[in-house]
């Protein structure tokens, strides 16, 4: 499967990039978090021209709308399929979103999770139990965050055995960029995780090939260790 991957700071960028990407085969799109100001900037009927020409998945990236933080789905047939929207929005009075929202292609399960939801277990529990194969995750993350949150990405590609790939936005008073892609894997029994950073810092696209079904003996692991665990506490005092 062929995907692309896009860090813009400006809308004529974002859609020139992205029709770039579509161009070399990429047939699933993924932008960043806030990487225009207002999602009324976005042009979200250019976008879906653009996955209707090449009959490709774009997901425009991430914006808060005033309402939800929301990452629009846009079909190959170029309709908005789903709106995937953060979950976890505590400290805010933002609406959360209450599902993970995931569209199939080629065979594989794709789900999509916006920023900080890739912090919380519940989250990753969920996707390990959905057998999500490959994760598209929109990130706005800056230089002070930037290890902690590669840290996070490869924690949870290792738990859940889903290949993530990460956009992050390339705004210089928001995000650095260094896209990446982390891939699971098994060496001898137990689960390491690839990472191949995408991009740097700069506005640019990348389209690259994933084979998806090598993740399938790693989901068949995680199947298999994956169980219910009791906590037994103990007292400190003489039997």
């Amino acid at each position: 499967m062929k995907l692309g991957v896009v860090q813009a700071d400006s809308v004529q960028t974002a859609v020139s990039l992205t029709e770039r990407a579509l161009k070399e085969g990429a047939r699933i799109v993924l932008l960043p978090e806030q990487w225009t100001v207002s999602f009324d900037l976005v042009p979200v009927t250019e976008f879906q021209r653009l996955a209707r020409l090449y009959t490709s998945f774009i997901v425009i990236g991430a914006f808060n709308d005033g309402v939800s933080v929301i990452a629009p789905i846009i079909s190959q047939s170029g309709y908005v399929a789903g709106i995937a929207k953060r979950i976890h929005v505590e400290g805010t009075s933002l609406i959360p979103g209450t599902e993970i929202i995931a569209f199939k292609h080629m065979g594989s399960k794709v789900g999509v999770l916006i920023s900080d939801d890739l912090f919380y277990p519940d989250i990753a529990l969920q996707v390990l139990k959905s057998n999500i194969d490959l994760l598209l995750v929109p990130s706005s993350v800056g230089h002070s965050k930037l290890d902690s949150w590669k840290c996070v990405l490869k924690l949870r590609a290792m738990e859940t055995g889903s290949v993530i790939l990460n956009a992050n936005s390339y705004v210089p008073t928001r995000g650095v960029g260094h896209s990446a892609v982390y891939v699971p894997y098994i060496d001898r029994g137990s689960v390491d995780v690839k990472e191949v950073e995408l991009l740097g810092e700069g506005e640019g696209y990348r389209v690259f090939d994933i084979d998806l079904t090598g993740v399938l003996p790693l989901k068949g692991l995680k199947a298999l260790s994956s169980r219910d665990v009791s906590v037994r506490f103990v007292e400190d005092q003489p039997r």
